[in-house]
């Protein structure tokens, strides 16, 4: 798939991407948290979480509970019209469970709130389905 964002934005953000899948490996809830707007919205298959401190205290449960290793983002295409800029692409992860690893993939989609730099706090709407 083509880019639809000029390829500044979209270099940035994939490697804005690639700091925050570093932030889930090493399970840092709030770090990764911050990536979101305080009003942020995360629709999951699980239902659907308001605010930054929500989306916090849902990866520090699934930290505690799962230990995911090898989180892999992969995005492939940041559009853009306007100022509206968002990405989609891949995830996949391994969940540490009772009866052995458990790897799951899905998909996502994730509207960025300001076009141009990339800066902590600009997810504005995350997606995420599993597969």
């Amino acid at each position: 798939m083509k880019d639809t964002a000029d390829p500044q934005t979209a270099q940035e953000i994939r490697a804005w991407t690639e700091k925050h899948a570093e932030l889930y490996n090493k399970h840092e809830a709030s770090a990764y948290a911050a990536f979101f707007t305080e009003d942020a919205v995360h629709v999951t298959p699980e239902g659907i979480i308001y605010g930054r401190q929500a989306i916090e205290k849902k990866y520090a449960d699934v930290f505690q509970q799962w230990h995911p290793t090898n989180y892999l983002v992969r995005v492939d295409q940041v559009n853009a019209i306007g100022n509206e800029v968002w990405k989609i692409g891949e995830w996949s992860c391994t969940l540490q469970t009772q009866g052995g690893p458990f790897p799951i993939r899905g998909y996502f989609r994730i509207d960025i709130r300001s076009r141009g730099r990339c800066l902590e706090g600009t997810h504005d709407v995350l997606q995420h389905c599993y597969v």
